[in-house]
């Protein structure tokens, strides 16, 4: 439909006012796709060419186009929803902040032992992907506390402040802060965050207990990396994108896409950005979900391809189900997690009947001689 028929009064609002407008915005590395949604259900779309050195500008030149053409406004926009890939590129790029990782004395290399698991078991090429925050600059601090919250060793806050020191000294842009079972007592975290916040208060720095309290070594302290890894970026791109918003006159919300296919506000996702990790993949998962429900498949198994300009992901719907939630039925990790499981066991069978058939042929060779 064309975005000169946007502005209509009291179609569908009896009170005569004019509708208002969701708008939806991807992002890609050519163009930048606007989609306006109205009142009555009524679809209308706008692309302009991606700004790559900054993409909220494309964002809001594409309003602005739009403003221009149809005579809506901002006050004219209910709300703007959002998928990005900022945070996802920043860490395959590897041009996320310069990260200091402070955490408990021996466990220092969390990072780089993992979980001692190979995607690939048989892949003799396969190497480890390099942590996010180099060996030198996770400084460890003694402190104890164990599995029920009990602290065996106090922390010291003199060596902490030693550390902090190290760091900054480094040149940290951010700081991560993990230490062994602080799920089940936060007081050295905590203590750790008031010493940061008095010593360094412009530092962007993040807490295991704030972003995952979870047991499990590892997975909560790559992940708390992570937010902070990408924490600067995302927030200097939401500020910006909130500012054109507000240039324009579009003072109401903007959402974005989580990884598990919902929305959270703008600030939220500036404090929390591993959860917009898979944002911009997940918003076509959504989307791919709402189609396989319109054309009759949501019974069906389904495969999306989604090809952008820096990568592209391979996800498997599972019986997209209008009666199951979206969290459930298609978050990309779980889907991409079950799809190698199931692959790599297949896998695993084929090799172990090869094997099985090359014994065989070998054992009937040595008889035959």
């Amino acid at each position: 439909m064309p975005l000169t028929v946007l502005r209509h009064r009291g179609q569908d609002d009896p009170r005569g006012r004019e509708q208002l407008f969701r708008v939806g915005v991807d992002i890609g590395g050519t163009f930048t796709d606007l989609v306006f949604l109205d009142g009555s259900g009524r679809l209308h779309t706008k692309k302009v060419s991606s700004s790559v050195d900054d993409y909220a500008r494309a964002i809001i030149d594409g309003l602005g186009e739009v403003f221009r053409d149809t005579g809506i406004s901002g006050a004219d926009i209910a709300e703007v929803l959002h998928g990005t890939t900022v945070a996802s590129n920043a860490v395959l790029e590897q041009r996320g902040a310069r990260t200091g990782l402070i955490t408990t004395r021996g466990f220092r290399d969390v990072l780089e032992i993992r979980r001692l698991r190979m995607p690939r078991l048989y892949d003799l090429t396969w190497e480890k992907p390099a942590p996010l925050v180099e060996r030198y600059l996770r400084q460890e601090v003694t402190e104890r506390i164990d599995a029920h919250g009990a602290v065996q060793t106090p922390l010291d806050l003199a060596e902490v402040e030693q550390a902090l020191e190290r760091l900054l000294r480094e040149g940290i842009e951010a700081l991560a802060v993990c230490l062994i079972n602080s799920y089940a007592n936060p007081a050295h975290e905590e203590q750790i965050k008031a010493l940061v916040s008095r010593r360094a208060p412009d530092l962007v720095a993040c807490y295991s207990v704030e972003v995952l309290p979870e047991i499990r070594e590892y997975e909560r302290t790559s992940t708390t990396v992570i937010n902070a890894y990408v924490m600067p970026i995302v927030r200097r791109y939401l500020a910006t994108l909130r500012a054109g918003l507000d240039g324009v006159g579009v003072k109401t919300p903007l959402l974005i896409m989580q990884s598990n296919g919902g929305l959270m506000t703008d600030a939220a996702a500036a404090a929390h950005p591993i959860h917009i990790i898979e944002s911009g993949p997940a918003a076509g998962v959504v989307g791919a979900q709402a189609l396989a429900r319109r054309i009759g498949l949501e019974r069906k198994p389904s495969l999306l391809v989604d090809e952008g300009f820096r990568v592209a992901h391979l996800l498997r719907l599972l019986h997209a189900s209008p009666c199951r939630p979206a969290a459930d039925v298609m978050s990309p990790l779980r889907a991409v997690k079950d799809w190698m499981a199931q692959f790599e066991a297949q896998w695993d069978k084929h090799l172990l009947r090869l094997k099985e058939q090359v014994e065989t042929d070998l054992w009937k060779s040595s008889k035959e001689k």
